[in-house]
């Protein structure tokens, strides 16, 4: 189901019959739909001024109105098509292809219709107006099954004939989060086993603004909580939103909140949410929320004054809700065409690529084409389960499908493949490659018992967690948000990933020198080794910088398909994949008038004590940053394709930059300090 709050263009094919009903809009105004990048403009218009006519009282336009919009919602509960058409105004031909091509498959698929609808307010404008419903619509599928269509609000806009009050084909709906998790639980069949929801949303301009879903198998949660209808169950989804909104949102910083809802069997409950900031503390938004908010009830109060949507449209365009600000200067036109010039309207539309929802749902688009490949575990193991029952006898086919077992947390599958590759490999010589993949199969069967016990998938990732860890939400979110940052931004795919969390350092460590040899340092909270990333809990820190940065290592691996980039650009790629070394950009700038930068040579060499870690790390981000800049992500990506194809790192450096590392560091060097006139280490 689509984000309540933008329209479906009139042309749109039917929608499926588990969606709202959406019904066409007014000419000359652009469309988005989340499904669908392209923006339309469809042409209609409302009927001129009579000259002459009498106007109502406003009471008595406002009672007009109501009963009008009470005809539809009858038509709509009785599937009385003609019924409908007649609360519209404009030619039958016009009004059937916006209205019957939604509402009729809706009657078709449907039966006992309640559309349950209120009148929050009306606006007048001599013959034209304004009116904000609030609605629900739930229906009874052919098969029996309940089902709640939609559920939010939606302004018409209306024209005064002669024979009294008609709807336009022009609609907008109202940003609603509560439509979308409807949408969302509406649809889940309880057949199926536990499992979890993550829905990521942010709260902007005063209204909440649903980003994605990703669902995960498992369970987060234990004891089956007790239960509940599914209003209340969405009800407690909404107040999880606000509790952790308002105790960790600051007024007019970016920010996304990550809920989990658990399933256990046939029962659902909000299991937890975490907030992540999403841009700088001083990237805020011109206006806070509270300006917007208040524009907002201005603007529903004075409904017909096609002043307040256009303050309201300029208060939208600063806090970057470009979508929503277009439709606001919309309906000040429907009021009065003159109320917006075809330049600001124009302005406000070339912004529609911006809006954070059109933004969220291409990125969602590009991650789902990425996801799933050759070398993904869903894809690995169907092959490998295919080439298993074609080669029942061969060992290294066994070991294989051991490992991509192990990955995904099927642990006793994995030992049962670890007993019948020995068993078929007992007395023949072993290939190196069966050696290497028998060894790997052994050691992931072997630490399994020093692994945390629970586990929970996605499409991306295995987590692996100890039950009643309260970290485990925090690093869901931490994973989500990281996966969405490399796929979107930085356009680097990524296979099946384990995570393991451990309760405490101690558990990590013992881990740690059981897969590694040797513990780790102590200020390391996570690491990435083959496919795995290993990290604990830490309440009192953000675990999404941590995770990101180990997952840049990781996408970078799969690019150069494993092969060994330089530490000091490998450690540069995923500081810049998590958002930033922490305090980067000051210790570089303060390094660099100081002249105490360390050398190419040195970075190159990465033999640091504790003493420049911190330098050497901020100085690496801001290289391969300036790097970026100067070539673009794409440029990046391509180098490290090529190391993967077979070149050094420094043919490739070269043949993407027209430089050796070295020379391009006295670039760095010149040009990104340019301003400073600073002294640095030199080369």
């Amino acid at each position: 189901m689509p984000p309540v709050g933008r329209c479906r263009p009139p042309d749109n094919p039917q929608p499926p019959a588990s969606e709202p009903p959406s019904e066409p809009r007014l000419k000359s105004r652009w469309y988005w739909d989340p499904r669908c990048p392209a923006l339309l403009v469809v042409l209609v218009a409302c009927a001129p001024r009579l000259a002459g006519h009498a106007l109502a009282d406003e009471q008595h336009d406002r009672e007009e109105i109501e009963q009008l919009l009470g005809r539809r919602a009858r038509a709509i509960r009785t599937g009385d098509m003609k019924a409908l058409f007649k609360v519209y105004t404009g030619s039958p031909s016009e009004v059937r292809e916006h209205v019957a091509g939604d509402w009729s498959a809706v009657f078709r698929n449907h039966r006992r219709l309640q559309y349950d609808s209120t009148v929050r307010a009306v606006g007048v404008r001599g013959d034209r107006a304004l009116a904000r419903e609030w609605h629900r619509l739930t229906a009874e599928t052919l098969q029996s099954t309940s089902v709640e269509l939609g559920v939010g609000g939606a302004d018409f806009a209306l024209v005064r004939l002669p024979a009294g009050w008609r709807l336009s084909v022009l609609r907008w709906e109202t940003p609603d989060l509560r439509s979308d998790v409807v949408g969302c639980l509406a649809g889940l069949n309880e057949k199926d086993e536990t499992g979890v929801l993550h829905l990521v949303a942010e709260l902007r301009g005063g209204q909440w603004r649903p980003d994605r879903y990703t669902w995960w198998t498992g369970a987060v949660g234990w004891a089956p909580p007790p239960k509940r209808s599914p209003d209340a169950v969405r009800g407690e989804l909404l107040e999880r939103l606000e509790t952790v909104a308002e105790e960790q949102y600051a007024l007019g910083k970016p920010g996304w909140v990550h809920v989990f809802v658990q399933k256990n069997g046939s029962f659902w409950r909000a299991a937890g949410g975490t907030w992540y900031d999403t841009e700088k503390p001083e990237q805020r938004w011109p206006v806070s929320e509270g300006d917007v908010r208040a524009l907002r009830a201005e603007a529903e109060h004075d409904l017909g004054d096609p002043a307040a949507h256009v303050r309201l449209s300029d208060g939208l365009q600063k806090m970057g809700l470009f979508a929503e600000a277009v439709a606001e200067l919309e309906k000040a036109m429907a009021l009065d065409p003159g109320a917006v010039s075809a330049e600001t309207l124009a302005a406000a539309r070339a912004r529609l690529a911006d809006d954070p929802l059109v933004q969220a749902h291409r990125q969602v688009r590009f991650e789902n084409a990425l996801d799933v490949g050759a070398d993904h575990p869903l894809g690995l193991l169907s092959a490998l389960q295919q080439h298993a029952r074609s080669e029942p006898t061969n060992p290294e086919v066994a070991a294989a499908l051991g490992i991509e077992l192990a990955r995904i947390a099927a642990d006793q599958e994995a030992a049962q493949q670890l007993r019948l590759a020995r068993s078929l490999s007992r007395g023949q010589p072993r290939s190196e490659t069966l050696s290497l993949l028998m060894d790997a199969l052994t050691q992931a069967v072997d630490t399994t018992p020093l692994k945390p016990p629970a586990a929970i998938r996605s499409r991306l990732f295995t987590l692996r967690f100890t039950p009643g860890e309260e970290g485990v939400l925090r690093l869901m979110a931490a994973l989500e948000r990281a996966q969405h940052v490399i796929y979107a931004e930085f356009r680097m795919p990524l296979g099946g990933t384990e995570v393991l969390l451990f309760s405490d350092q101690s558990a990590f460590q013992k881990y740690t020198r059981a897969v590694r040899g040797e513990a780790v340092s102590e200020i390391t909270s996570a690491y990435a080794i083959g496919d795995q990333i290993v990290t604990y809990s830490q309440p009192e820190t953000d675990d999404l910088s941590a995770v990101a940065h180990e997952l840049g290592h990781l996408a970078a691996r799969r690019l150069t398909k494993g092969q060994v980039l330089p530490t000091w650009f490998d450690e540069g790629l995923a500081c810049c994949i998590q958002r930033g070394y922490w305090g980067y950009e000051a210790r570089v700038q303060e390094a660099r008038l100081r002249g105490q930068l360390l050398t190419y040579a040195q970075l190159e060499a990465w033999d640091l004590n504790n003493d420049y870690s911190l330098l050497a790390y901020s100085e690496v981000n801001h290289l391969v940053e300036f790097l970026s800049r100067k070539q673009g992500w794409a440029a990046i990506q391509a180098l490290l394709g090529k190391v993967g194809e077979g070149l050094s790192f420094e043919q490739a450096f070269g043949s993407i930059t027209g430089l050796s590392p070295q020379d391009f560091y006295g670039v760095w060097l010149r040009e990104a300090f340019a301003a400073t006139g600073a002294k640095g280490a030199g080369q």
